[in-house]
């Protein structure tokens, strides 16, 4: 959640959804995780277009990947609401999971799912070209 949050500010977390919006990789997304971007995003009133252009883009782009209830895990005890992000990026089968939160990034990986920054998330993309 953070990344995308993130991305409203510039830096590498917007650069980051701007190769996704070029389609350079496809976002996994569970129910749960698309209503927390939406009611996070909501409270952002200074980057109303931004958040609003970012919430259409995941329903229209093709390269979206809904993962509606994946099983749920408990590898983060100290903010189980990451929980959420880990077992969605299981049932995806996703190559990676980007955040910047610490508590996530403290795994390092997750049932061989590496868990990237938004810088090393951008430079594996870049790489893939």
């Amino acid at each position: 959640m953070n990344v995308v949050v993130s991305a409203l500010y510039g830096g590498p977390p917007r650069e980051l959804l701007a190769l996704w919006e070029e389609r350079r990789f496809t976002l996994c997304l569970s129910d749960a995780i698309a209503d927390e971007y939406r009611a996070v995003l909501q409270r952002f009133a200074r980057f109303r277009h931004s958040a609003i252009v970012f919430l259409v883009n995941l329903a229209v782009q093709g390269n979206v990947l809904l993962i509606p209830s994946p099983a749920s895990v408990r590898a983060v005890p100290d903010d189980p609401d990451d929980d959420a992000f880990l077992a969605c990026a299981l049932a995806a089968g996703a190559d990676w999971i980007v955040s910047g939160d610490n508590h996530l990034l403290r795994l390092a990986s997750f049932e061989g799912i590496p868990i990237l920054t938004p810088v090393e998330a951008l430079r594996a993309t870049r790489s893939r070209a």
